[in-house]
């Protein structure tokens, strides 16, 4: 949990590095003393809040190889050049 907060907060020490924790453990919290179990955690609670970042992440992967292409067709190479 520290290296995952330090790579969210940037910090160790002081509010800024509290915050991540205490949410991830009241939501979590939450969840749980209305009934949920751990799969419907997952389901309902952790797939929802990963949603966003996993489709910036999607299309990052997607547009990288397009992005390359089209710099390496612009100085000389790219797939135009296996012709």
């Amino acid at each position: 949990m520290v290296l995952v907060t330090l790579l969210i907060a940037g910090v160790l020490i002081g509010t800024e590095a509290a915050i991540f924790p205490m949410a991830l453990v009241a939501t979590f919290g939450v969840a749980r003393a209305m009934g949920a179990g751990p799969l419907r955690i997952i389901l309902t609670v952790l797939v929802p809040e990963a949603r966003g970042p996993l489709i910036l992440g999607l299309t990052f992967v997607l547009v990288a190889p397009i992005d390359v292409s089209a710099v390496a067709d612009t100085v000389g190479g790219g797939v135009g050049a296996w012709r």
